[in-house]
């Protein structure tokens, strides 16, 4: 009832201070002329894509910046959440403050914005990236009286060319500041043959460390929290891979992944992954706790027939009861060939475990496709989430995909939530379960109090 739902709101406000400060982050990054928020990736790209369409009319070069934070990893380490999302404002800010007018500014990801800026070329240009560069650095940041420097490194690319694709000039403006950091030199100005060449021999080097950490075990797990938003106190999980390199530096989770599905060992990571979760679950059980941990797999996995045996084989030696372990596929994935990812879920529920599938798009007849898998879950993709506050009483198709799962005994996750104002809207909707930092960052450990909810 609404007395159930206001006490579960009132502990998740208990439990963080960090969505006040996000949305203080928003309020004075919206603030800034030109700066898009971190979910509006669509918009950015079409104000490239207009820019583009102007070249040779309106102007005479396009230009797309990389800006990323080398050392973001230390920072979240010695300011913590709370000081690193501040920190990433009064970045923001800094860097609002040096474009024209005509400019745009993205944040990117956690780490990195983009710049979109046109009429530069040449000395202009590098003249551009490197104040955007000295605006960052030319004085610490300070959170709670403590100075917290940042140092960047900007990638750029240029096209004078009306159809180049807006995606493709981001993703070679991300490659550009990847190479600058590497080569310690700041700036990187994209050259496409030059880059892809030095792109492909660092692809190389870093499948070799990944298969490495693999073979010396050189890998944990993290663990969030699933949350209902019903009266629903059962323990569930989703866990997440992270892996180190020989100097003990954290991998990019999206660098592991895209590799081991380039380099044909992305099997071999699903079976490692599901193992562990399975024994730590295994040992949780003998202490009296009963959890539900959710694992992601890949397309190479589902399309493996020997997988479902040896899941079986697991489930049996570890002790687990039906519906223990949740198997998460991507909806790409499950599309590319449905009579072979019924095939599959059929398998593995025969072997004593459930299925999720991560969806990412609102669309309902994609769902009643999707649903002859007949999952327990659907998880709706972060990208759907920026706008849900605002839309979910409106006319979207949020509320027929709800509707649809309901109808097929399908529970809703929704990820990714940052503010707990949309959650009475969620579960007012039907949505059975929310996950985000908000509640608890992935952790090493199972130790969220579910109780208190």
């Amino acid at each position: 009832d609404d007395g159930e739902l206001e006490a579960l709101l009132v502990t998740i406000r208990n439990r963080t201070q960090r969505v006040r400060v996000r949305r203080a982050n928003e309020a004075a990054t919206s603030a800034t002329a030109g700066v898009e928020h971190l979910g509006n990736r669509q918009r950015f790209l079409a104000n490239v894509e207009h820019a583009l369409q102007g070249v040779g009319i309106k102007s005479s070069a396009v230009a797309v910046l990389l800006i990323s934070v080398d050392n973001y990893r230390a920072l979240r380490e010695q300011a913590g959440m709370y000081g690193c999302d501040r920190i990433m404002m009064q970045l923001s800010r800094r860097i609002g403050g040096t474009l024209r007018e005509p400019d745009k500014l993205l944040r990117h990801s956690d780490s990195s914005f983009a710049v979109l800026a046109c009429e530069l070329e040449g000395k202009a240009l590098e003249a551009f990236a490197a104040t955007l560069s000295k605006s960052v650095e030319r004085q610490p940041f300070k959170v709670a009286s403590e100075p917290q420097k940042v140092s960047v490194s900007v990638g750029v690319v240029l096209t004078t060319h009306a159809h180049s694709s807006p995606l493709t000039l981001v993703e070679n403006a991300n490659l550009a500041a990847r190479i600058a950091r590497d080569k310690l030199a700041r700036i990187h100005i994209h050259s496409a043959v030059s880059d892809r060449s030095a792109e492909e021999e660092r692809d190389q080097a870093m499948a070799r460390q990944v298969r490495d950490a693999l073979d010396k075990y050189r890998h944990r797990l993290l663990f969030q929290p699933i949350v209902s938003l019903a009266s629903d106190d059962r323990e569930r999980y989703e866990a997440f891979l992270r892996m180190q390199d020989a100097a003990g530096k954290d991998i990019y989770p999206d660098t592991i992944f895209r590799l081991a599905n380039q380099k044909g060992f992305a099997s071999r990571i699903d079976r490692v992954v599901v193992g562990e979760a399975l024994k730590m679950m295994h040992e949780r059980k003998a202490t009296g706790h009963v959890t539900q941990l959710m694992v992601s797999i890949c397309a190479a996995t589902m399309g493996n027939p020997g997988f479902p045996k040896w899941l079986a084989e697991q489930v049996a030696r570890y002790q687990l009861d039906a519906g223990e372990l949740v198997l998460k596929v991507g909806e790409a994935s499950v599309l590319d060939d449905v009579p072979a990812a019924i095939q599959f879920a059929e398998s593995v529920r025969a072997g004593g475990c459930h299925t999720a599938i991560r969806l990412t798009r609102l669309n309902r007849e994609r769902l009643e496709l999707l649903g002859r898998l007949a999952p327990q879950f659907i998880q709706l993709d972060h990208h759907l989430i920026p706008g849900l506050a605002n839309s979910i009483d409106s006319d979207t198709g949020f509320h027929a995909v709800v509707e649809s799962a309901a109808s097929r005994e399908i529970k809703v996750i929704v990820s990714h939530v940052e503010d707990p104002k949309t959650l009475s809207g969620l579960w007012r909707r039907g949505v059975n379960f929310a996950q985000g930092n908000f509640l608890q960052e992935a952790f090493p450990e199972m130790s969220y109090d579910f109780d208190s909810i």
